[in-house]
Order: C-alpha cells, then sequence, then structure tokens
C-alpha cells in the first residue's frame, strides 16, 4: 500500500514466518521455498501494483507477446505482468507464447556486430512489442557493460563465459537486465497512476552468489528496494 514502510516489510516478514514456523527452528524442519509461498500470501497487502479505485482499464489497441505458465493452469500474462510476479499464480514458469525466428541476415552479420547489438536484436525480438526501441536499448546497453567471450575449449566445443560481471556471477547478466526492466514498468504505471509509492520490494532467498548478484544488479535503480535472506 501507499503508506507501507520498510519498518511494516520487516514487521510482515517477521509476522509471516511466527505463523509458519510452529516448532523449534532447525534446518530439517524449515523449508524454504515453502516458506516463501506462504510469505507472498502473508505479504499480499504490501503488494504495490495496484490500480488506483475508479480508473478505467485501457482496452489494448496492439497485440502483444503473451506468456504462458509451465504449470499450464493460470491465466496467461503480459510482459509487464510477468515480470512484477516472477511465478506465476499456479507457482510454474513463464515463457512466451511464440519464439519468434530471427532472419537469415542477422546470423549473416553477426561476427561483424558487438555484443551488445546483437543481444538488443535478441531482446528486441521477444520484447519489442512491449518496450519502446530507445527504452529497451538503453536496458540492454545498460546491463551489458562487461564482455561475455566466447571461448574455444575443442575445435568443435566453445564456452560462453557470463562470470566477467560485478560480482563474477553468471547471474550478474539476468539480475541486471530484470531489474531495469522492472524499473520500466515501475516508471510506466507510476506515469499513468497504475502504482503507489514507494515502490516494488524484492525478497531474494539465496544461499550462494544469487544475493550479491541482484543486490549488485538492483543497486542504482529507483523505486526498488531488495531483500537479501541469508
Amino acid at each position: 500500500t501507499a503508506k507501507t514502510s520498510e519498518l511494516d516489510l520487516v514487521k510482515g516478514i517477521e509476522d509471516g514466518a511466527d505463523d509458519y514456523i510452529k516448532k523449534p527452528f532447525s534446518v530439517r524442519s524449515f523449508n524454504l521455498p515453502s516458506f516463501l509461498l506462504f510469505l507472498q500470501n502473508k505479504m499480499q497487502p504490501h503488494l504495490i501494483f495496484t490500480k488506483k479505485s475508479g480508473t478505467k482499464k485501457k482496452k489494448q489497441t496492439n497485440k502483444t507477446m503473451k506468456y504462458y505458465s509451465t504449470n499450464g493452469k493460470a491465466d496467461k500474462a503480459t510482459l509487464q505482468e510477468a515480470v512484477v510476479k516472477g511465478l506465476a499464480s499456479d507457482k510454474g514458469l513463464f515463457m512466451p507464447e511464440v519464439i519468434k525466428q530471427l532472419p537469415s541476415s542477422f546470423f549473416e552479420k553477426m561476427k561483424d556486430m558487438s555484443f551488445q547489438e546483437i543481444a538488443y536484436t535478441v531482446a528486441d525480438a521477444f520484447f519489442g512489442e512491449d518496450v519502446d526501441a530507445e527504452s529497451l536499448k538503453a536496458i540492454v546497453y545498460d546491463t551489458l557493460q562487461f564482455d561475455c567471450p566466447c571461448v574455444k575449449v575443442t575445435d568443435t566445443i566453445y564456452s560462453l563465459e557470463l562470470f566477467h560481471g560485478p560480482t563474477l556471477a553468471f547471474k550478474d547478466v539476468g539480475a541486471r537486465f530484470l531489474a531495469r526492466l522492472l524499473q520500466y514498468f515501475l516508471k510506466k504505471s507510476g506515469d499513468s497512476g497504475q502504482v503507489s509509492k514507494p515502490g516494488v520490494n524484492v525478497l531474494v532467498a539465496t544461499s550462494g552468489d544469487t544475493g550479491s548478484a541482484v543486490a549488485n544488479g538492483f543497486l542504482g535503480v529507483d523505486g526498488i528496494h531488495v531483500y537479501v535472506l541469508y
């Protein structure tokens, strides 16, 4: 809600944990995935992406990409809904309805293109209907401020090295892109009056390098607060 503070969120997490754990804590008895699903329902009042009452839903004029759940029981979602929700309501992963075929000319010119140019071309095929070209290009180029070299292992095997980002984890690539895409939709919803401040709260559960990659990926991204649970 608009009045939710960081302290309110932390208090909600504590209350959720108290409700979930009915016996003395132990690693054996604590199931993190089920706790996070429980916490998601517990924190439902704190979710930010809600439309103001009285606003009329606009009709879609352009046909945009839809995303379906791998569990097949949830409604199809737009890109914005998929990015904000993360998981579908049936706990499945979102997948695009259509994977567009890139033209042969793209592959012919690829050797003369930069890493960022290649990434933008691919991103445009997936997200170009939902994100304007200028914004998408800025997201891609800001995400990939480091190289991901394709290193020869043998004559027939090459390795794409994704560990050259700021935290030396492959998750730098996905986390930085997600952060900037989420910021784009947050700003877009704010401009249209569909989102309340202070923004979006992101909960991250990790036992390794995910936390540092996500924390760094969202660093400096306005309107998003990240809470890392180790």
